[in-house]
């Protein structure tokens, strides 16, 4: 154990010295990087809630919620109840829909498509999903109130989680979304979603860094945990499954496959993903009617139509980011889709699949993205031919973007 955890201390130095002296030679430097602000979030939005003074009580509420985080125990994967693997530092979790067999209960679990098992508290994605939205908590308040102490909760939250030797992630998946008594109890390819989290910890990231520059040697650590991790992603039996899926899955792996090579500078995976994903995503997923056949199957089926169409609406932020009017060059497609689940509002008889979810929050959802669309439109140059509806963002969680995280 001694000798393994040496050579492991080892590989990463090494691994982090040539992270280092490939950033310096790259032609995309650490300000491209991070110095310009986030991608998705929506920064019109937070500069406002800043500086008009009607937004006084949500910059309050941003301030006091990262203040209630600031006061809690700091997030690391190695804090578990439970450890499949042997070693605290792999990322587990369950796979949210897959239950104990009641017909054998030492038996392979099964699944219950829809319906999440409570089990999956013990392990990890939780705390994903919580160190995600204290990050994006603390980055807001910094931004909003210049109060160092956010500033500085921010980074020692942050090595917690990915440099510290003692509590940092192993930067892979391997024990993601456990199948028990699958596997050998691995990780399974679509607990790859999991990590669609990660993109507003980098956002997070480049809004802090924005304002404040983050200490070079802890950048650099970040974006190394981030190359292995977008390599591993890449490369690993699991990735590559994950990769072939043709549904939410595949597409969500694209686009933070892409995000976090862009981060960790390897642009030519990022490019390749890019140059691909018309044909390989857009005219595979979306049918000419504008449905997503992947997602027809799912008892969830309208709620994992928009959940993917979200992602389109990210891949084409972070184009637009780029200077490529992706949107703009696929406007039929993409708003055909939404037509096509807007088609069914207030007409949810209608609808020919299944959905068990609540049918009025998904609406809003959709129209919340609709929302991103216009906004799309604006800065690309074309009309959206969509709908305009009276949402105030303003006034819900919707002032920056962040997802849910789905199976």
């Amino acid at each position: 154990m001694i000798n393994f955890l040496y050579m492991q201390k080892v590989y990463f130095t090494i691994l982090f010295c040539l992270i280092c002296i490939f950033s310096l030679v790259s032609c995309k430097s650490d300000s491209h990087i991070v110095d310009n602000g986030p991608v998705l979030w929506n920064m019109e939005r937070i500069k406002l809630i800043k500086k008009d003074s009607s937004f006084v009580e949500k910059k309050i509420r941003i301030i006091k919620e990262a203040e209630k985080y600031r006061q809690l125990k700091l997030l690391s994967v190695t804090d578990k109840k439970q450890c499949i693997s042997g070693d605290p530092h792999n990322y587990e979790s369950l796979s949210t829909y897959h239950w104990p067999n009641p017909k054998d209960s030492n038996g392979v679990y099964i699944n219950r498509d829809g319906l999440r098992n409570p089990e999956i508290d013990d392990y990890d994605v939780n705390k994903l999903y919580e160190f995600a939205k204290r990050m994006t908590s603390y980055s807001l308040a910094y931004y909003l109130s210049d109060d160092m102490r956010f500033y500085n909760q921010y980074l020692i939250q942050l090595k917690t989680w990915f440099v510290d030797d003692n509590t940092r992630m192993y930067p892979n998946f391997s024990y993601a979304q456990i199948i028990k008594g699958k596997n050998n109890n691995m990780g399974q390819p679509h607990g790859i979603i999991d990590a669609y989290a990660m993109i507003n910890v980098i956002e997070s990231l480049r809004l802090m860094n924005s304002v404040k520059s983050i200490d070079k040697e802890t950048l650099q650590a970040i974006k190394a945990w981030f190359y292995q991790f977008s390599m591993w992603m890449k490369t690993s039996d699991l990735g590559i499954r994950e990769s072939k899926q043709k549904n939410n899955h595949g597409l969500a792996y694209d686009v933070a496959l892409m995000y976090m090579s862009m981060f960790a500078d390897n642009q030519s995976l990022s490019r390749k993903i890019t140059e691909q994903f018309r044909n390989k995503r857009l005219n595979v997923l979306i049918a000419e009617d504008g449905g997503q056949p992947g997602e027809q199957w799912r008892t969830r089926s309208y709620s994992y139509s928009i959940y993917n169409l979200i992602h389109v609406i990210d891949f084409c932020m972070i184009m637009e980011n780029l200077g490529i009017h992706f949107y703009k060059e696929n406007q039929d497609i993409i708003d055909n889709a939404y037509k096509y689940l807007i088609s069914f509002f207030g007409n949810q008889d209608k609808y020919p699949y299944k959905e068990i979810g609540n049918w009025k929050n998904i609406e809003n959802s959709i129209k919340i993205e609709v929302d991103r669309l216009h906004e799309l439109g604006k800065r690309s140059g074309v009309d959206c031919r969509l709908p305009v509806y009276d949402i105030d963002l303003y006034k819900s969680n919707n002032i920056y973007y962040l997802p849910k995280i789905r199976n």
